[in-house]
């Protein structure tokens, strides 16, 4: 017999796109040329332009945050006041093609931008106009679509400013137009290295671990779906997004979904030897919001095992509606299950002493837009509550670092990055096996000193490639683009790779490993948690064919996966 899918057809979100793309057409230049003449009359009020031909560095910098600040000023006054929660239910069914730029991380930037900013804006109730098959139904009309159309653009000039800020970062200067629309100069040299960043950036398959220097495990079907309290997933945005068939929650009849958000796993009791050390003082993170988001996340995860309604919409939206009360009930049972099941010693951090009051930690929750810290991922939406997995996925990830790489810890990390890089590998065809496995994590010694180690391997197409695990971390001062830290990076990742090259080529022509003769070719890789900007041939050339001297964990998993 022959079978047949259906697909899920959202009619909401089909409408709600054709007035975005009608708004755009027609209003889209005009309402940009207003937004950035507002804003540059904001900037004549907050003291005008700065004096001289163009900026650099620092300097830059605080021209590009008072711009930033001038746009979000006139965003606050000219935008229509609505709920956190409706935001983020219009703000979920936005086409990507609409926040759409020049490169493919342009989207989800500037619709995250967006959905923090409109975690802060808004206060009178929500109201929904209709409970049906599909969850919670908010109006669709033309009058929805101009609010939000004119949030994405106010984000999207937000963007452009971080942007400009990224580019100084890289050595750039910036000029300004009259109505103080900043753009960068002395960039000839380094656009093809920023543009190559981008590219890679934007296909990077990600890491939610990068903040501490290290990787997730891989994780197996089984863990994602296993029982309550078997593991906390973390939902990220899917850089290609596709479809999925599972049976309906009201009818059981199996449907085709767009499939746009994915678990991964985070085993919290593999990496409590990690966040020992963690620091979590610094402004916004000194309230405990690491325990609560900690609570979150877990809940989230054992929601979406447990309910097919809310894994069918965490997989189309991010998001689960439920009423408070629910929400309350799963927070007090996970809580009660975190504190028999991990060692509370161990934790440099105290869960909150009730689901109440986590609760309401997450409704008073503040992000911040430079570096991007998301918005409460718990927002009131009439009777009920929006539970946003996603943006509880991104806060933890951007809560769970270090304040410093040096010392005991940074040994500790380099350690479970070289651990968890090789669990990946051997998750892919490229497991090494059989000699080839006897070389990780080998000591080598060269006339009878110490040479350098093998941190990780990997086998396929006919070559081994010996892989240098380098555990940097991601830190807010990359994230925005700081001169310093992306030069401090940049120069010690480079030194890195000219010398793994070095030394790989001295283990097969010296012959200082016996088992590298029985491969024809041996390649040498430096791997880093995440994508780097680089600028030197030493890093950025071809080792084999798709894989380049300083990888990202993510890039090393696509090559080992290639063609499975």
């Amino acid at each position: 017999m022959e079978s047949h899918q259906t697909y899920l057809v959202d009619e909401t979100e089909h409408r709600f796109a054709r007035l975005l793309e009608a708004i755009q057409e027609r209003e889209g230049d005009m309402l940009a040329a207003i937004q950035r003449s507002e804003v540059g009359e904001e900037l004549d009020r907050a003291g005008g332009l700065p004096q001289g031909k163009r900026l650099a560095q620092q300097d830059a910098q605080d021209y590009l945050r008072r711009y930033e600040a001038a746009v979000v000023n006139r965003m606050r006054v000219l935008l229509p006041d609505m709920s956190p929660g409706e935001w983020l239910w219009y703000l979920r069914r936005v086409p990507s093609s609409f926040t759409a730029g020049s490169v493919l991380s342009t989207s989800g930037y500037v619709g995250a931008l967006a959905e923090m900013m409109s975690g802060t804006m808004g206060s009178h109730p929500s109201k929904v106009i209709g409970r049906h098959a599909s969850g919670y139904a908010l109006p669709v009309t033309t009058a929805a679509a101009r609010r939000v159309a004119a949030l994405v653009s106010f984000s999207r000039l937000i963007a452009y400013a971080h942007s400009m800020a990224r580019w100084c970062g890289k050595g750039a200067s910036i000029k300004w137009r009259p109505d103080g629309w900043p753009y960068t100069v002395d960039n000839r040299e380094i656009r093809p290295f920023v543009e190559l960043y981008d590219q890679r950036m934007s296909l990077d398959s990600g890491n939610l671990l990068s903040g501490l220097g290290t990787a997730l495990p891989p994780l197996s079907r089984r863990q994602i779906l296993g029982p309550r309290g078997t593991q906390m997933l973390m939902f990220g945005r899917t850089t290609q997004p596709d479809s999925l068939s599972l049976p309906h929650p009201e009818n059981q009849h199996d449907v085709v979904i767009p499939r746009r958000y994915w678990p991964l796993g985070l085993p919290l009791d593999h990496i409590l030897d990690l966040v020992e050390n963690l620091d979590f003082s610094t402004g916004r993170r000194d309230d405990g919001l690491l325990g609560v988001n900690l609570l979150l996340t877990q809940t989230a995860s054992d929601i979406f095992r447990s309910s097919d309604r809310a894994a069918f919409d965490i997989l189309q939206r991010g998001y689960s509606i439920m009423s408070k009360e629910t929400l309350l009930a799963e927070l007090e049972e996970t809580l009660a299950v975190m504190l028999t099941s991990v060692d509370a010693a161990r934790l440099p951090f105290l869960l909150p002493p009730s689901g109440e009051q986590a609760l309401q930690a997450l409704l008073d929750w503040r992000g911040s837009s430079f570096p991007l810290f998301p918005s409460s991922p718990v927002r009131e939406l009439a009777d009920a509550v929006i539970l946003d997995v996603v943006g509880a996925s991104e806060s933890l990830r951007r809560l769970l670092t270090y304040s410093s790489a040096d010392g005991k810890i940074a040994n500790v990390r380099g350690q479970h990055f070289e651990r968890k890089l090789q669990e990946l590998i051997d998750d892919t065809p490229a497991k090494p096996t059989g000699v080839a496995r006897s070389l990780i994590r080998r000591k080598i010694k060269r006339a009878g000193n110490a040479f350098t180690d093998i941190d990780a391997v990997a086998y396929r197409d006919g070559t081994l490639l010996l892989v240098d695990a380098k555990s940097k971390r991601y830190d807010d001062n990359y994230e925005t683009g700081s001169w310093q830290a992306v030069k401090n990076l940049r120069d010690a990742l480079e030194k890195d790779a000219a010398k793994w090259q070095q030394q790989v080529t001295a283990m097969v022509d010296e012959n200082l490993v016996d088992e590298l003769s029985s491969y024809s070719a041996v390649k040498g890789v430096v791997c880093t948690p995440f994508v780097p900007y680089l600028m030197s041939a030493d890093a950025l050339d071809f080792v084999v064919d798709g894989l380049r001297a300083v990888v990202s964990g993510g890039e090393l998993e696509s090559w080992c996966r290639r063609g499975q």
